[in-house]
């Protein structure tokens, strides 16, 4: 009976004293941390991403001063999927100022970029971009 006291007495104390903080079986623990950018040029976008379901705006309509081109920069974290849409604004780059003439969205690690998309605009057609990752 006094060995079974002990026992249990341990198993407390180690659960008191060793919490589980590593929640390795949770798949988005081993998944590294992501960061999304978009870019354009001639004039800004706007657009969203929905990361695990969750919809977040963005836009990037002005330059800062010094900038050469548009930017939005976002850590998204850990993620199971990602779906990014940007719109360049402007439809007629002969007559708009300003007027999106390229969009590219990026999707990369701390040391790897997992994926890019861009495009051009073509005449009389609007431009737009989307990524997808999962």
């Amino acid at each position: 009976m006094k060995m079974m006291k002990a026992l249990m007495m341990i198993l407390a104390v180690s659960a008191i004293l060793f919490p589980g903080c590593d929640d390795s079986s949770d798949p988005v623990y081993h998944l590294p941390v992501c960061h999304l950018r978009v870019i354009s040029l001639g004039g800004g976008f706007y657009g969203y991403y929905i990361v695990d379901g969750e919809k977040v705006e963005f836009s990037s309509i002005e330059l800062e001063p010094g900038d050469l081109y548009y930017e939005y920069k976002q850590e998204i974290g850990k993620l199971h999927s990602l779906h990014v849409t940007a719109q360049g604004i402007g439809e007629d780059c002969a007559t708009d100022d300003p007027c999106t003439s390229y969009l590219e969205i990026t999707l990369y690690t701390d040391k790897t970029e997992l994926v890019t998309q861009s495009s051009v605009k073509e005449e009389d057609m609007d431009l737009s971009v989307y990524l997808s990752y999962e």
